[in-house]
């Protein structure tokens, strides 16, 4: 809210540690939280499915529901079917359910990420624990990065006062 120099804005974490146990063979893969903006941000547009919508997104944490996996998964895990999308999948012993797959080279925020998970933010009920969320965004066309900065700039002076609540002193 307030800085109006964006087309899209977006966050995400990445968290190394993650199994895939769907198939007879368990593996070790590097998972992704991302919100559905950081992918408009990006710029990217799955090869099939879907992206994430702020309705994937409105879920506690850790009950991943949707997720989208890597091209290369895709091909070298599920071996390309078309039919992955609708299809559950289980990482660390949990369900999943693919909505889309990444295009072919797309390695955010590292080369290995293999799974994105929505990652949910809620200003309401906010705490101190999404202060560490990696944060992406996109010029709108026109916009000057230096009046982006000022935007920014001004948004985070308004931080204390307009979470005071869970903003420390």
């Amino acid at each position: 809210d307030g800085a109006t120099s964006f087309a899209a804005f977006g966050g995400y974490l990445l968290n190394e540690s993650a199994t895939l146990t769907d198939l007879d063979d368990a593996q070790r893969i590097t998972a992704v939280m991302i919100t559905p903006g950081a992918f408009a941000a990006l710029g990217v547009t799955p090869v099939l499915g879907q992206l994430f919508t702020d309705a994937d997104a409105t879920g506690a944490r850790g009950a991943f529901g949707s997720v989208l996996i890597s091209h290369q998964l895709w091909r070298e895990r599920y071996g390309s079917s078309r039919t992955i999308i609708g299809h559950q999948i289980e990482v660390n012993r949990r369900p999943a359910r693919v909505v889309g797959v990444l295009p072919a080279g797309f390695a955010f925020p590292i080369s290995a990420a293999r799974v994105y998970f929505p990652l949910p933010v809620a200003v309401r009920g906010a705490g101190l624990d999404f202060r560490f969320i990696n944060a992406i965004a996109r010029l709108r066309d026109g916009a000057a990065p230096n009046h982006a900065e000022a935007e920014l700039q001004t948004v985070i002076r308004r931080i204390p006062e307009r979470f005071a609540d869970i903003t420390p002193e």
